[in-house]
């Protein structure tokens, strides 16, 4: 037999923009406050692994945000060096001149002659350090 599911409140559906994506702080209280008016009373739910899952999933987000950080930074100290990177399939080396920001990981804009290239920044697989005597020793 086919059972009807009302919709709670107005009934309508609203899109969240990209940015309201992640649960903020406000969401959870709101959603646990919900779930703690919904559930039947005689088979109470467990609201400490919600509230387990909950900071789970903020320290995650928090590590993503922290991971993304620092690549950006990174890729800022890298302004000015000369690199080493995997460049059209061919290890080659050139200064950044520039970093451009995404969506995805930051991306090198390498001096190589002539010529400007993007590399991604997982490319670069050495740095060279700047010595007192101008020749560069590569880390």
């Amino acid at each position: 037999m086919p059972m009807s599911v009302e919709p709670l409140g107005s009934g309508r559906v609203t899109a969240l923009p990209a940015d309201r994506a992640v649960l903020s702080a406000q969401d959870f209280w709101k959603l646990l406050l919900t779930q703690l008016q919904m559930q039947d009373p005689f088979t109470v739910g467990d609201t400490q692994a919600m509230l387990q899952q909950f900071v789970s999933l903020q320290s995650a987000q928090t590590a993503t945000e922290v991971a993304e950080g620092l690549k950006r930074v990174q890729a800022l100290l890298m302004l000015g060096r000369e690199i080493q990177a995997l460049i059209d399939g061919e290890w080659q080396t050139g200064v950044v001149v520039r970093v451009a920001f995404g969506e995805d990981q930051p991306k090198l804009l390498v001096q190589l002659g002539s010529e400007t290239k993007a590399v991604p920044l997982s490319t670069v697989s050495a740095i060279a350090i700047p010595q007192s005597g101008g020749d560069g020793r590569w880390a």
